[in-house]
């Protein structure tokens, strides 16, 4: 495509849609979310639902007399919109480009790989929420179907409807089923253009996604020198913290934890709980949405989308685990941005500009979704 070498040339607008264009084509979300709510499309917006659906009862009817009422509890749930994500680049006027089309669809695909990355990754962190789980510890091709039939029929014990239903899982398990069901043509080769569906097995869609939680317990609480490090970058429990990446070790367990957290979630200035990580680190540990969660009043565990390295000194050696869904399709609310805006701004004191993406979209798994999903154990 002809371009010109004005960068001033550039069009957000056409960015804008190109990104969309490539989420659509990637984000798990928009195969397998429930859309209902996005008429609310709107930052620090809820969802609101007044009552939670429990169990209805069936009753024999007796002509003449009043129904046996039910009762709805009015326990309510929300939706809040407040994920809002920018993605923000400078290019200076004298940059010599090959042309229009060159920049903008570098810019338009990594914009689109680290959207889709951390939606994608809040999305499927729904799954934790599941009612109903299975340990199915080493997945291969041996237990595979074993293990999916199982989760069916947890499903079936349970009532979920035997209609629409779904697997999502990591490269590991949809290796698995590819090895085991290879006589029948199982392939997986395009699944990245298709939202990351990549065929059917045991009556089940399967969906390759490579964002789902992966947690590695932490055996004890904090202590002086103890570190976690997440693919190289590493975050140390100190007393007082002096370098880089060092966190302080707080009165108990949420103390420390949010002390880490604060680090782990982007802070770029120093304080007197945590020193912030090298740019490179902060970059490395956002990529896969690094955090510490507590799981117990003196549990924790170190949190990921997606498969990372994860080293821990001070604590016991503990095993990765990630966790795949079994369950119905749009069991998992989405409200979400339809077209990611572009803003382009003139940088003062400067002949260059600012070009910023950003998205807002807003996810929760209401009851009546959770009651109808299996989380699935097994070892990353």
């Amino acid at each position: 495509m002809a371009g010109t070498n004005d960068v001033q040339a550039f069009i957000p607008s056409i960015w804008s849609k190109r990104t969309q264009l490539m989420k659509r084509e990637k984000s798990i979300i928009y195969a397998i979310a429930n859309f209902e709510e996005r008429e609310g499309l709107k930052f620090g917006a809820e969802v609101f639902r007044p009552f939670m659906m429990d169990d209805l009862e069936i009753n024999q009817y007796t002509r003449g007399k009043d129904g046996k009422e039910q009762t709805l509890k009015t326990m309510p749930e929300k939706l809040l919109i407040d994920q809002e994500n920018e993605i923000t680049v400078y290019i200076d006027t004298n940059d010599q480009i090959q042309s229009k089309y060159t920049i903008e669809k570098e810019f338009s695909e990594r914009a689109s790989n680290l959207l889709v990355a951390n939606e994608d990754g809040r999305f499927l962190e729904e799954i934790l929420f599941a009612e109903y789980s299975l340990d199915g510890g080493v997945v291969n091709k041996t237990n595979v179907a074993d293990l999916l039939s199982e989760s069916k029929d947890e499903l079936s014990i349970n009532n979920v409807e035997d209609k629409e239903l779904i697997v999502v899982g990591p490269s590991k398990l949809m290796g698995a089923i590819e090895l085991n069901a290879i006589k029948d043509g199982f392939n997986l080769a395009d699944s990245t253009l298709k939202n990351g569906f990549a065929g059917t097995f045991l009556g089940l869609e399967c969906y390759k996604n490579n964002h789902l939680p992966h947690t590695t317990k932490l055996s004890k609480v904090p202590a002086d020198g103890d570190s976690i490090k997440i693919n190289g970058v590493k975050i140390t429990f100190k007393t007082t913290p002096a370098a880089a990446g060092e966190v302080k070790v707080g009165a108990n367990l949420q103390a420390s934890i949010e002390n880490a957290n604060k680090v782990l979630l982007g802070a770029t200035e120093d304080s007197a709980t945590g020193k912030a990580l090298a740019d490179e680190d902060r970059k490395k540990v956002k990529r896969v949405r690094a955090k510490i969660i507590l799981t117990g009043a003196s549990e924790a565990h170190v949190f990921t989308s997606g498969k990372a390295r994860i080293e821990l000194t001070g604590f016991a050696s503990e095993k990765t685990y990630v966790y795949a869904m079994v369950g119905k399709k749009k069991t998992i609310d989405c409200v979400i941005q339809d077209m990611p805006e572009i803003q382009q701004n003139k940088a003062e004191k400067r002949k260059g500009y600012f070009y910023m993406a950003t998205d807002l979209f807003g996810v929760k798994a209401f009851k009546e979704g959770r009651e109808r999903m299996l989380k699935l154990k097994m070892e990353a």
